[in-house]
């Protein structure tokens, strides 16, 4: 069998990278938030 098929790769191609990106981008934000928390609650 292929690696990928002709449909996956169409699928593929379709990934809506601003989608991706602003979820990567919310992540960051709450992990950094945590931390702030995390940190300033040790003091």
């Amino acid at each position: 069998r292929m690696l990928v098929t002709e449909a996956e790769k169409k699928n593929m191609s379709e990934i809506n990278y601003e989608e991706v990106h602003s979820r990567i981008a919310e992540a960051r934000k709450e992990s950094l938030e945590f931390l702030n928390t995390e940190l300033t609650s040790c003091v």
